[in-house]
């Protein structure tokens, strides 16, 4: 299996689903310091990151 280069090694990816992707991120950013590491799509998914953590919003 081909490795994920793009996503940290993290024991655990949680993935957050909301109906708006990019005010979810905004939101997650402003209010918790998570930093979007990779956007996919304008409205797809991101992934965030915090310390050593990260999670996809969907």
């Amino acid at each position: 299996m081909k490795r994920n280069r793009s996503i940290p090694q993290p024991t655990v990816i949680p993935v957050l689903i909301y109906p708006d992707v990019r005010a979810a991120v905004a939101w997650l950013c402003t209010a918790f310091g998570f930093v979007e590491r990779i956007r996919i799509g304008e409205s797809h998914r991101s992934q965030l990151r915090f310390g050593d953590g990260a999670l996809i919003v969907a």
